[in-house]
């Protein structure tokens, strides 16, 4: 309720009151015990003076109902604005995730024209270029999921919640910060696998191997990331996602009112404010698996132990 408001509320209360007073001119009587014995209201009231006072306190409840309806409509509409901005964020967050995991898919055609170009590949003792064209393959998927989660504009959607909630920026950028970083984290390690499954390869004689040997190896391996990366992306983004939930169904009051409604969330769900340490070792796993999985034996044919990988300490 703004000030004019309040105001003209007073003036109308005060000139009621002014106007009841003299009008209600009241005579009392009283017995020996000092009791009022009866009321008589003043001979000069007239009706119309009475519709008058009952005209003006309905007015009254009017303009005090219609002003207190105003309010509530206003309240609505401001915390029906920060649940928009609440579910977009959320929403833009499992966006993210679903065009970060789809990168895995985007990588299964490149594998099967990695496998063609190991049979292909004419250095046997290194097969370098099939690691070259796989990599080229891989790091073009990879710009193509970036740029799609760029279009996305996922950065920009949960600014609407800082004109409300200041203090969740530094939470949001800091998780974005985080999801970047295990992205590249992950792809990194995923490279040095890939290189592993085909280095696995290495002094083996072409004409031995299937079509599909380099690419089942480059799909098993795959999948080890793939459920990696994506159970720590879901610990990043599923406490700040269920913050936002607990947030937006909080009451229009609790909306437009608790200015510091975000850490009393977070007080009494301690977990919501828990982001897992980045770790780059938690791949490590896999790679150890990409350069030892098979190495007495592959696909049912011999392998000589001792293969030897350039360029990891082991030559």
């Amino acid at each position: 309720m703004d000030q004019l408001n309040i105001l003209i509320i007073s003036w109308i209360i005060e000139w009621s009151l002014g106007t009841f007073r003299m009008l209600m001119r009241p005579f009392y009587a009283f017995d020996l015990a000092g009791t009022i014995s009866y009321f008589k209201f003043s001979p000069d009231i007239k009706m119309g003076d009475l519709l008058t006072i009952l005209t003006i306190i309905i007015t009254l409840s009017t303009i005090l109902y219609s002003l207190k309806k105003e309010r509530a409509l206003r309240r609505k509409e401001q915390a029906d604005k920060v649940r928009t901005a609440g579910a977009k964020t959320i929403a833009k967050l499992d966006r993210w995730r679903e065009l970060s995991l789809g990168m895995f898919q985007n990588f299964q055609p490149s594998f099967v024209e990695a496998s063609k170009k190991l049979l292909q590949d004419t250095n046997p003792a290194y097969p370098e270029a099939t690691r070259d064209f796989l990599w080229k393959e891989l790091n073009e998927s990879m710009i193509n999921t970036l740029n799609n989660i760029l279009k996305e504009n996922i950065e920009t959607t949960y600014v609407d919640l800082y004109g409300y909630y200041p203090q969740i920026r530094p939470k949001l950028t800091k998780l974005i910060s985080y999801l970047k970083k295990e992205e590249e984290f992950m792809f990194k390690e995923f490279l040095e696998i890939t290189q592993a499954d085909i280095e696995f390869f290495t002094n083996m004689k072409r004409e031995d191997l299937g079509t599909a040997e380099l690419g089942n190896r480059l799909r098993r391996h795959t999948r080890d990331v793939n459920g990696i990366y994506e159970e720590r992306i879901n610990n990043l983004i599923n406490p700040m996602a269920d913050l936002l939930f607990k947030l937006i169904s909080k009451s229009d009051i609790e909306l437009t009112e608790s200015r510091n409604l975000i850490e009393d969330i977070i007080k009494i769900n301690p977990k919501l404010k828990i982001l897992p340490e980045l770790d780059r070792s938690a791949y490590k796993g896999v790679l150890v698996k990409a350069k030892t999985d098979g190495l007495k034996k592959s696909e049912g044919k011999s392998v000589p132990a001792g293969i030897a990988f350039p360029g990891n300490g082991n030559e």
